[in-house]
């Protein structure tokens, strides 16, 4: 409490964080921990720059309905893209974390996360709110060197706007390929409007030739999905 009172942010920002790991090591949250892995990645990493995607929020909660595990930027890398050259608006992407084939069904399930995400985008007045407020979030990381390679030095073009409609993601880390599970939570979904990021060797960055729509999705892991 003193330090906060004393405005003591040196001081203050590394005791919550050690506060934080005491707490997590006895609390485990391995999901958590690979949404830090994925801002790592795609917001400060050496290899930031070349990503699709910049991490602009993770576990967001407007507290009315809309959770989210992580809030994302779609700014392709390319030159044309980078400078918002042509009228281009980036799009916000939601990304659904599952971590392992437990997280995949139940009450956080993907069923779930579609069907929540379906009534929040159908609101247009809480859309716009949470537009605006992820537009001021994105410029506030960038103004606090929180994406350095998104700094005034490097690059000066501030989005004013974002694509009408965000997409939903669904990040599905370490999926048993044995096991039967994500097969029957996606005909659980049906025909659902969503994309699926996959590595990129390995990697955590996410680049738009590893996100597919359910359609590819299902051919690329043929193996896994031949009786849908």
């Amino acid at each position: 409490i003193n330090l906060i009172s004393n405005h003591n942010w040196g001081q203050y920002f590394p005791a919550m964080k050690q506060s934080m790991d005491f707490y997590f090591s006895k609390n485990r949250k391995e999901e958590r921990e690979y949404q830090q892995l994925v801002v790592r990645e795609n917001n400060y990493s050496s290899i930031a720059n070349s990503t699709d995607y910049f991490i602009i929020d993770i576990e967001y909660d407007n507290h009315a309905n809309a959770r989210f595990d992580l809030v994302a930027v779609e700014w392709p890398s390319n030159s044309s893209n980078r400078k918002l050259s042509k009228d281009f608006k980036p799009k916000l992407v939601i990304i659904e974390m599952k971590y392992g084939d437990r997280a995949l069904s139940g009450t956080a399930g993907m069923k779930k996360h579609y069907d929540d995400f379906a009534s929040f985008v159908s609101n247009q007045s809480v859309l716009n709110e949470f537009k605006n407020e992820m537009l001021n979030l994105f410029r506030q990381k960038r103004e606090l060197g929180l994406i350095p390679c998104l700094s005034a030095s490097s690059n000066s073009n501030q989005i004013s706007h974002f694509a009408d409609i965000p997409e939903l993601t669904f990040l599905i880390a370490n999926h048993d390929p044995a096991s039967t599970k994500i097969k029957t939570e996606l005909v659980i979904c049906g025909n659902i409007s969503a994309k699926f990021i996959t590595s990129n060797f390995m990697g955590y960055g996410i680049y738009n030739e590893g996100i597919f729509d359910l359609e590819d999705f299902y051919k690329k892991h043929t193996s896994q999905f031949y009786e849908i």
